[in-house]
C-alpha cells in the first residue's frame, strides 16, 4: 500500500488531480485487466483516443505514482510498457495545507512558462530559487515554493525538450553532455537526466559522457 501523508500536500495534489478524470479512470480500468502492461498505442487503439492524448494522460498517472513503466525491446527500439503500480493507496490530507496547492493545470502552465523564460534569458539552474519563480511569474511566493518542487522533484517537464535535442543529435552523430547543456540552456544536471531519458527511448545510446545516435 501507498501511504501519502498529511505533510505531503503537494503529493495528494497531484494524486487526486490524476483521478478527477474520466478518460485516466478508463485507463486504469484497463490496466486492471491488463497486468502485464500496456503500450500507449495499444491504450490509445482500444479506447479510441489518439497517442499524444493517451500519453499526456499516462505521464500524469505516472508522475502522480499510480503507474510505473517498465521497457522492452522490439525491433530494435525500446518499448514502455505501462502498469498499475500499487493497487491501494491511502492519502491524509491537512486541508490548511492542500488549499494552497493550485490545481495541476494551472501547476504545468507556469511550469512551462517558468522555464521557457529562463532558457531564453539565461540559463535553467540545477537549482531554482522560489522568489525567482514569484518575480518572473507573478505570483505568490508560497505558490512559487510548489512550483519550484515540481521543477526539481518531478521533472516529468524533460519531455518537452526531447524532440529539441534530437534535432541536434540527427545534425552531429553526437553531443557531449556539457554541449547538450550549453545548447539547450539547461544545467548540467537537467541535461544528463534528459540524456538518460532519450536512452531510455532508444533513441540513442550514452557513453563518457556523450550521447550517440542510434538509428
Amino acid at each position: 500500500m501507498v501511504f501519502i501523508s498529511k505533510d505531503d500536500p503537494y503529493r495528494a495534489r497531484i494524486l487526486i488531480d490524476a483521478l478527477s478524470d474520466k478518460t485516466r479512470l478508463e485507463i486504469l480500468k484497463l490496466l486492471m485487466s491488463n497486468p502485464t502492461g500496456m503500450t500507449a498505442a495499444q491504450i490509445a487503439r482500444i479506447l479510441n483516443k489518439t497517442i499524444p492524448t493517451i500519453l499526456s494522460h499516462l505521464e500524469i498517472l505516472t508522475e502522480a505514482g499510480i503507474l510505473r513503466i517498465d521497457y522492452t525491446m522490439y525491433r530494435g527500439r525500446a518499448l514502455k510498457l505501462y502498469s498499475i503500480s500499487e493497487k491501494e493507496i491511502s492519502v491524509e490530507i491537512d486541508l490548511q495545507k492542500f488549499v494552497w496547492i493550485p490545481l495541476r493545470s494551472y501547476l504545468d502552465l507556469w511550469v512551462s512558462q517558468y522555464i521557457k523564460i529562463k532558457r531564453e534569458t539565461d540559463i535553467l539552474p540545477s537549482k531554482v530559487s522560489a522568489k525567482d519563480i514569484a518575480k518572473i511569474l507573478g505570483i505568490d511566493e508560497r505558490t512559487a515554493v510548489h512550483i519550484k518542487e515540481q521543477i526539481e522533484n518531478n521533472p516529468s517537464w524533460l519531455s518537452s525538450l526531447v524532440n529539441e535535442a534530437l534535432q541536434i543529435l540527427s545534425q552531429r552523430g553526437f553531443i557531449t553532455i556539457a554541449d547538450l547543456s550549453k545548447s539547450l540552456s539547461i544545467a548540467r544536471i537537467w541535461a544528463k537526466k534528459l540524456a538518460e531519458l532519450i536512452v531510455q527511448q532508444g533513441y540513442a545510446y550514452l557513453k563518457d559522457d556523450t550521447l550517440y545516435r542510434r538509428f
